[in-house]
């Protein structure tokens, strides 16, 4: 799909809605420069007051208003301001219900810090995706569930670093995008790049790109009737920001995803965050996102939002990863080992890797297959299903009992339950 033709459906398929961008620029050279640190979200009681008299009391300036929540503001501080200041001085006004940072989200593969870390340059090769042979497919019942279901009729949002759309679309995916959004560039353009610079300074380069290629190819090996609608929401060094995730769902919701995978989360203060995976899911939308890699009982959102479906990681045998995050917030656990799907650099080839967010597009293309054989399920239906359908694994991990959630997912067995 070449960009004229992606431009051209966008037009055809949906009202396009660019939100105001105001948490990233691009400069001259084509860095992404977040302003996360200067900016706070602030949730407003508007029959009290006003983001004007927010504004004025404490000497910001509003940068965007909620696409999804009433009474949700982004706002610039004053150059020079204290963040903690202007916050504490906010929370103290009448109407005020909550002001948190603008904090930045990431892949848990590409936060250096947790176990295991995203390895860009690792087993690129142009070989088509071997899903017959992989342990994964096997070992979830995908060729069983694929003789009753393929996910017709239904979008997934992927809401990461873009898919591959640059000379093309990747040649395994092409058929089943659909429109979607740039809401790091503010554009229709929700393509993976690669600039070669280290925007976010942490001293590594283009650390985050592939990324959501990599976890929309799984998807489309689950549910290859499904379609896919990339919202790009992370910078090339898989850098974005809590607004952002926030607006890609509330975005993905109004455009028709039924599915949303958010391979992705922050362990800061997230309010916003799990107020969105509310506002999704009160519309008939199933969010599904990763449980983080910090090999420890430590919550990550959305994925620990109560509404949302958090997924876990096992590899080969059903043995927890050690690098998956686990706890009694979890609710099931799929393959996340060496996963193999498609990559964009360079274009149109594959690559293997591992984490929570090879884990997670697994189940959200469970869901897709759910829902398109039972198009009434509610997204407390499907999460009940894939639940349900799921083995316990208890047996394979003694000292994770209780924390792993309803245990390893089996898509034959929870699409056999409608």
């Amino acid at each position: 799909m070449n960009r004229q033709r992606f431009a051209l459906a966008l037009v055809a398929s949906c009202a396009l809605a660019i939100f105001p961008i105001a948490n990233s620029t691009t400069n001259a050279k084509g860095v992404d420069v977040l302003v996360g640190g200067t900016q706070l979200i602030v949730d407003l009681n508007l029959a009290t007051t006003s983001i004007d008299a927010i504004n004025s009391a404490a000497g910001t300036t509003t940068a965007a208003v909620s696409s999804g929540l009433a009474g949700s503001f982004l706002i610039n501080l004053s150059p020079g301001a204290n963040p903690g200041a202007t916050a504490t001085l906010i929370s103290a006004l009448p109407g005020v219900n909550g002001v948190a940072p603008n904090s930045l989200i990431n892949p848990p593969e590409v936060d250096q810090n947790r176990i295991y870390a995203w390895r860009i340059y690792a087993w690129s090769d142009q070989s088509p995706i071997p899903s017959a042979s992989q342990y994964a497919s096997s070992t979830i019942g995908l060729t069983e569930g694929l003789s009753i279901s393929h996910g017709n009729g239904v979008v997934v949002a992927v809401l990461d670093t873009g898919v591959q759309l640059d000379p093309t679309a990747h040649v395994a995916l092409a058929a089943s995008l659909v429109p979607g959004i740039d809401l790091v560039d503010g554009d229709a353009w929700p393509a993976e790049t690669r600039n070669g610079l280290d925007d976010d300074g942490d001293g590594l380069i283009d650390e985050g790109i592939g990324h959501g290629t990599h976890v929309a190819g799984i998807v489309h090996q689950v549910a290859p009737g499904a379609s896919i609608m990339p919202v790009r929401i992370l910078d090339d060094d898989g850098t974005g920001t809590m607004w952002n995730a926030a607006e890609g769902m509330f975005w993905a919701a109004q455009h028709g995803a039924k599915v949303i995978n958010m391979s992705l989360g922050t362990h800061g203060s997230a309010k916003l965050l799990r107020q969105a995976v509310d506002a999704v899911t009160a519309q008939g939308v199933v969010v599904v996102a990763a449980a983080g890699n910090d090999g420890a009982d430590r919550a990550m959102y959305p994925a620990a939002a109560p509404q949302a479906i958090a997924v876990g990681a096992v590899g080969a045998g059903d043995v927890v990863s050690t690098f998956s995050n686990f706890g009694r917030w979890i609710d099931v656990m799929a393959p996340g080992e060496d996963i193999h799907s498609t990559y964009a650099f360079p274009s149109d080839s594959y690559a293997a890797n591992s984490g929570t967010s090879m884990a997670t597009p697994w189940v959200a293309g469970e869901a897709a297959l759910l829902l398109s054989r039972s198009p009434s399920l509610t997204p407390a239906g499907i999460t009940s299903a894939i639940k349900a359908g799921a083995h316990s694994i208890d047996s394979t991990n003694p000292t994770r009992v209780g924390v792993i959630g309803a245990g390893r997912i089996d898509i034959a067995a929870s699409l056999r339950l409608l």
